[in-house]
């Protein structure tokens, strides 16, 4: 009997031993970039990323109008923007304006469907609310985003009122540019 446990004790000893022995992840606790992967406690490029062509900062005009109540008017009074298109996680796509030059701090980010076929950004109901001199616009953007010349934007947004909404704008604004 004692054989028998003792060879027991030795044979859980020796399995015990053999998996205490294997590779520690070199990648744990390693928090990669988009677009790369841990390789042995590395961060590398990801062979499987997709690239996103159409991201960057496009330098580019504004032209449009937008409505604030119904007797305000706003014209652009910077007429150079740089609209931006990033892709923060895969396959979900934002365009980021710069539109000071209509209210001071009026930078909208909103996330839009990409078509990667028409190299289209569709923008629909992005809600989007920021502070203009103690009151807050709560306003919609709709829109598209075309990318199918090559490191070049035209941009074409609408901007209204959501339903029930104190606000009241309307406008329409359209943006070109290029990388």
């Amino acid at each position: 009997m004692k054989k028998i446990f003792l060879s027991l004790f030795v044979a859980g000893a020796i399995t015990f031993g053999l998996q205490s022995c294997g590779e520690e992840d070199l990648c744990e606790g390693i928090t990669c970039p988009t677009g790369e992967i841990c390789q042995d406690g590395t961060c590398v490029t990801d062979p499987d990323a997709t690239t996103c062509d159409v991201c960057g900062t496009y330098n580019g005009s504004l032209t449009g109008y937008v409505y604030s109540d119904p007797d305000t008017l706003y014209n652009p009074t910077t007429p150079e923007v740089a609209p931006t298109i990033v892709s923060e996680v895969s396959g979900t796509y934002y365009l980021e304006i710069n539109l000071e030059g209509l209210f001071t701090g009026l930078k909208p980010k909103v996330s839009g469907t990409y078509n990667a076929s028409t190299k289209v950004l569709t923008i629909t109901d992005a809600a989007y609310s920021f502070e203009q001199n103690g009151s807050t616009l709560d306003f919609l953007i709709n829109g598209t985003a075309d990318f199918s010349t090559t490191n070049a934007v035209d941009v074409n947004v609408t901007l209204g009122s959501p339903s029930g909404s104190t606000s009241n704008i309307s406008g329409q604004l359209h943006i070109t540019g290029t990388k």
